[in-house]
C-alpha cells in the first residue's frame, strides 16, 4: 500500500478522534440563577426577550439521546419578592423545562420544591440542561393570600445569581349586586381603585364580575384604603371570560347607575357582604341617522362630563370621581339595529355627547358637539359620506393615497373609492407613485357627492437604502421642504422589494428617519437626519438615492413596587456613561419624563450603552439604578423599596 494513503487513513483517523472528543458532552460546573443586576422584573406575560435563565439539576429525568439520569446539585435558585407579614408562602412552586431546539434531543422536564420561610427556593434543573441548549422555562405557583405566579422565558439562558419574582399579595371582598327591584345585576363589573389622601387613582387595583345570581369574588390589594365601584355593563355576546374572569364587553348598559364605597381590607380576613344596590338612571336616549332619517348601524356616540378625576374601567367606560364623593359614568356606547343608544345619567346631570365612528366610515374633523341635561331624547343626524375618487387617464386607481390636512395619509379601496364623512372644511388630493393630483377643498355637505382626484404624472422619485449589520424593512420617513410642506410616511418593504420609495416634488427638503412599528430591527432605529435637493425627472428617469447608514439601539422597561408589590408613579431622568442627560417619554400617556403607577416602556431608543436612571418618587425619595442598553433588545429595570 503506497505510504501516503497510510498518511492520509492515519491522519483521518486522529481528526475523528478529536472531533468525538470535542463535541462529547463534558461536565459544567453551573453558578446559580438571577436577572441580572438585579433590575428585571417578571411577570405572567414578560416584556423583555432578554433571556434570563441558567442553573441545574438533581432530579433524575430521561433523555431520547440516551443519556442516563443521575442526580445533581445544580439548582435553579428562586427569591420571592413581596411576601406579606401575615401571609407566609406554604405551596410549592413547580418548574417545567422544554427541550426547544431544532432537534428536541430532551424530554420535557418537571419538578417541584418547597418554599422556605424568606422566600427562597431551589429548583432542581434536569442532568440534560447545558449551555447554548434552547429551552422554554416556565415556573408557576399558587398559594392562598397572592395571585397565581407565572414566570416564562425562552432561548439560549444564560447564567446569573438569583431569579427574582415579585408575589403580590391580595385580599378578597364578596357581595351582591341587585337594582332598586332588588332583582341580581349580573356581568356587573366591580372595581377597586387605590386611596392616596383621600383621593383615588387612575388605575383599577382589581376587577370582577358578578354572576347570575349578582354575586362577586374581588381579590384586590390589602392594607390600604381602596374606592369600590359597582357599575351595570353589558355582557360578552359570546360568553368567554376575561382577565380576573371579566365577562361584559368593556360598556356601561344605560339603565343603571354605578354605586361605590370606600373600604380597607386585611389579608387573612376576607370582606364580605360589601353589597351595591345600583339605582335606576335617567337614561339619555337617542338615534344617530343619516339625512335621509336612515340610522348608522354600527355608529358610536362619546358621552363625558366636563370634571371630575378619571378611573378607567375598560377603553370604552371609565368613571368620574368628583370632590365631593359623587361618581359620574363616561365613555362610549354603540348604537343597535334601529340606530338608537341608551346612556345612563343622575337626574339634572350635564353631558355632552359626539359621534365618534360612523359604521367604520372615515371622519374628517370633529362632528357636533351635543350638550344635553339628563333625561332626555335626542336626535343626532351625521353628513352624508362624500365619495373620493382617484382617476389617471378615465380609470380608478386602486389603493392610491388620498392626502388631508392634519390627517395620516389613507387608501382608496380595491374600487378606487374613499368614503369620508366630512365635519369641516378640508383639503384634498390623490398620489400614486409619479402621479399626483391638484388640492381641491371638500366641504360638509347634506347631499350626496362624489369628488374626482384626476392625477397626472408630477413627482420624482426618492429611493433610500441602508447599510448595517442588520437589515431594515421598516421605517418612519418625516421629510421637510423648505416651503413649509412636511409629512410622515412609515414605509414597509420585504427581502426582495428594491429600496424605500418616496415621491416628491422639486425642492430642498430634510429628512428624517427613525423607528415604526413592526419589523424588530425598524422598532429598534437610531433616527437619521439627512438634507438633499430633488430636481425634477420623469417617471422614467433615475431616482435621487440616500445611502443611510442604520444603527440600532434598545429600550427598557422599568416597574416600581412598594413593601407590598404595589406599583408606584414617579419621574425619571436617563443619563449616559459620557454624562448626557435624556427626558424619556414612556408608555402611558403622561408628561415626558414621568412614569404610571404600572410597567412602563420607554419610547424612543437609546444607542447602547451603560446608563443610569434616576427615580424620583416625591416624598419616597430619590432612588438610581444602572441598566446596560443592548442593540435589539429590551432591558428590564426594577425598584423594590
Amino acid at each position: 500500500m503506497p505510504r501516503s494513503v497510510v498518511l492520509i487513513a492515519c491522519l483521518l483517523a486522529i481528526a475523528a478522534a478529536l472531533s468525538t472528543w470535542f463535541w462529547w458532552p463534558h461536565t459544567v460546573n453551573v453558578p446559580s440563577y438571577r436577572e441580572a443586576d438585579n433590575q428585571a422584573s417578571t411577570s405572567a406575560d414578560p416584556v423583555s426577550s432578554n433571556p434570563v435563565v441558567g442553573g441545574a439539576s438533581r432530579a433524575p429525568v430521561k433523555s431520547n439521546a440516551g443519556v442516563s439520569a443521575a442526580s445533581t446539585t445544580r439548582t435553579l435558585k428562586v427569591q420571592l419578592h413581596g411576601l406579606h407579614r401575615d401571609a407566609p408562602w406554604t405551596t410549592e412552586l413547580q418548574i417545567e423545562l422544554n427541550d426547544r431546539g431544532r432537534k428536541r434531543v430532551f424530554d420535557d422536564f418537571q419538578s417541584s420544591a418547597p418554599v422556605q420561610k424568606d422566600g427562597r427556593c431551589d429548583l432542581p434543573l434536569p442532568e440534560w440542561w447545558q449551555p447554548g441548549i434552547r429551552v422554554k422555562l416556565r415556573i408557576h405557583g399558587r398559594n392562598a393570600g397572592y395571585r397565581e405566579l407565572t414566570h416564562r422565558n425562552q432561548g439560549n439562558l444564560p447564567f446569573v445569581d438569583v431569579l427574582v419574582l415579585d408575589a403580590q399579595p391580595v385580599a378578597e371582598l364578596s357581595g351582591k349586586v341587585i337594582d332598586s327591584r332588588g332583582e341580581p345585576i349580573a356581568n356587573a363589573r366591580v372595581s377597586a381603585f387605590a386611596m392616596y389622601v383621600g383621593h383615588p387613582s387612575g388605575k383599577a387595583v382589581g376587577s370582577a364580575s358578578s354572576n347570575e345570581n349578582g354575586d362577586y369574588l374581588l381579590r384586590t390589594a390589602p392594607d390600604i384604603p381602596l374606592l369600590i365601584i359597582a357599575t351595570a355593563m353589558n355582557p360578552i355576546v359570546m360568553r368567554w371570560r376575561g382577565t380576573d374572569g371579566i365577562t361584559d364587553n368593556g360598556q356601561l348598559r344605560g339603565d343603571v347607575l354605578p354605586a361605590n364605597k370606600t373600604v380597607q381590607l386585611a389579608i387573612n380576613y376576607p370582606g364580605t357582604e360589601c353589597n351595591f344596590t345600583l339605582a335606576d338612571a335617567a337614561k339619555v336616549t337617542g338615534i344617530i341617522q343619516w339625512p335621509d332619517l336612515e340610522p348608522i348601524q354600527g355608529a358610536r356616540v362619546r358621552f363625558a362630563s366636563r370634571e371630575g378625576t378619571k378611573l378607567e374601567l375598560s377603553p370604552s367606560a371609565e368613571i368620574r370621581w368628583q370632590t365631593n364623593g359623587t361618581i359620574v359614568a363616561n365613555g362610549t356606547t354603540t348604537v343597535d339595529r334601529s340606530g338608537r343608544f341608551t346612556i345612563p345619567a343622575s337626574p339634572g346631570a350635564l353631558l355632552d355627547l359626539r359621534v365618534v365612528d360612523a359604521n367604520a366610515i372615515l371622519i374628517v374633523g370633529e362632528l357636533m358637539l351635543y350638550s344635553v341635561v339628563a333625561p332626555i331624547e335626542q336626535i343626532i343626524t351625521v353628513p352624508y359620506p362624500v365619495a373620493l375618487r382617484a382617476i389617471h387617464q378615465g380609470q380608478l386607481v386602486p389603493h392610491a393615497r388620498i392626502l388631508m390636512h392634519g390627517l395620516p395619509p389613507q387608501r382608496t379601496r380595491p374600487d378606487g373609492t374613499l368614503r369620508a364623512v366630512v365635519a369641516t372644511n378640508a383639503m384634498v388630493r390623490a398620489e400614486q407613485g409619479a402621479l399626483r393630483s391638484p388640492w381641491q377643498s371638500v366641504a360638509s355637505s347634506q347631499l350626496r357627492q362624489t369628488i374626482d382626484c384626476d392625477m397626472v404624472s408630477e413627482l420624482a422619485a426618492l429611493h433610500v437604502e441602508f447599510a448595517g449589520e442588520f437589515p431594515v424593512r421598516n421605517a418612519a420617513f418625516h421629510w421637510k421642504c423648505d416651503d413649509g410642506r412636511e409629512l410622515t410616511e412609515r414605509l414597509h418593504r420585504g427581502d426582495n422589494s428594491g429600496p424605500f420609495e418616496i415621491w416628491l416634488e422639486p425642492g430642498n427638503y430634510e429628512l428624517q428617519v427613525g423607528p415604526t412599528s413592526g419589523e424588530r430591527n425598524g422598532t429598534f432605529l437610531l433616527p437619521i437626519t439627512r438634507k438633499f435637493h430633488i430636481r425634477k425627472t420623469n417617471a422614467t428617469g433615475p431616482a435621487l438615492q440616500l445611502d443611510l447608514q442604520a444603527k440600532l439601539g434598545g429600550k427598557f422597561t422599568l416597574q416600581v413596587l412598594d413593601d407590598n408589590s404595589q406599583h408606584l408613579a414617579g419621574n425619571i431622568l436617563v443619563r449616559s456613561a459620557r454624562g448626557k442627560e435624556h427626558i424619556v417619554q414612556m408608555t402611558g400617556g403622561g408628561e415626558p419624563g414621568s412614569f404610571r403607577d404600572e410597567m412602563t416602556t420607554c419610547q424612543g431608543n437609546l444607542p447602547p450603552g451603560p446608563y443610569e436612571i434616576v427615580i424620583d418618587l416625591g416624598a419616597k425619595g430619590v432612588h438610581r439604578r444602572y441598566v446596560t442598553i443592548k442593540q435589539r433588545e429590551t432591558s428590564s429595570v426594577a425598584l423594590r423599596l
